[in-house]
């Protein structure tokens, strides 16, 4: 009795099991895919080409002592829609994308004396700088998926439109410790609007039609960001007093990353 009621239980076991596979086989067909579908995504961004650099260019020096640096590995997330109007192969694209990475070196601390009368040279504090890149876009272009097996698909994108980047915040502070008397140095800027670009290739593992997990590889980049009027202030913060030195002045910086990032569609 107890043999027959073991094998009755493994023949349910299987049973239940090869139930639950047909629907999950069935679905995973790539003509049985929905037409439309959101994916959210996060990983890491690399960054290439000038946006890399150690140290890409000091600006004009005898006003002040920020020297713009490249860009660490950092992180990248985003969220992109897919409508696949066409066919059950291509269709439009949406993406909109963020970055964040920290500059490779920290910037330099505020050493005074730079044209800027009245700062001490030396005996002062400086206090960390927590510098970092930032960067959105908002992008527009075409997608297409193509099947590799019943459970694997692959896809291709293509896209423009807008990007922004806000460059690094700075501050230096300089404490006398004998007269409390505190230095500071601010810097900090965004952009003007750039045209940005993105290509990209993935893999996409169908758990079910309606929900897949995405491996991404994407290039992205833009043409220079132009900052302008950017300003840099020196001021005494205790006591209050007026700045002591401001400086305006722009600048272009160039934008490549390579992100590889890992996430899950809903598709509807």
């Amino acid at each position: 009795m107890q043999n027959n009621t073991k094998r009755w239980g493994l023949w349910a076991l299987m049973t239940l099991i090869l139930l639950g596979l047909a629907p999950t086989q069935a679905s995973g067909s790539f003509r049985d895919l929905k037409r439309s579908d959101v994916a959210f995504y996060a990983g890491a961004g690399f960054p290439i080409g000038a946006f890399a650099r150690p140290t890409f260019g000091a600006i004009n020096a005898t006003n002040h002592t920020l020297d713009y640096h490249g860009a660490n590995i950092g992180l990248t997330y985003g969220l992109a829609f897919d409508f696949y109007v066409f066919n059950e192969y291509t269709g439009l694209y949406v993406t909109f994308q963020g970055h964040a990475n920290s500059v490779r070196e920290p910037a330099e601390p505020f050493l005074g004396a730079q044209g800027v009368r009245g700062v001490p040279q030396s005996g002062w504090k400086t206090a960390p700088t927590q510098d970092k890149w930032s960067e959105f876009m908002a992008m527009a272009g075409g997608t297409f998926r193509f099947p590799l097996t019943d459970r694997l698909v692959g896809t291709a994108r293509l896209a423009i439109g807008y990007a922004h980047m806000l460059s690094p915040f700075y501050r230096s502070i300089m404490e006398n410790p004998k007269t409390g008397v505190i230095y500071i140095h601010d810097f900090s800027s965004g952009s003007k609007p750039a045209f940005g670009y993105t290509a990209g290739l993935g893999l996409k593992f169908l758990a079910s039609r309606g929900f897949h997990i995405d491996l991404r590889a994407d290039y992205m980049g833009s043409t220079p960001f132009n900052y302008t009027n950017v300003e840099s202030r020196v001021y005494v913060d205790a006591p209050k007093t007026p700045d002591l030195h401001t400086t305006s002045y722009s600048f272009k910086e160039t934008f490549q990353m390579v992100d590889l990032s890992l996430g899950f569609t809903i598709a509807f």
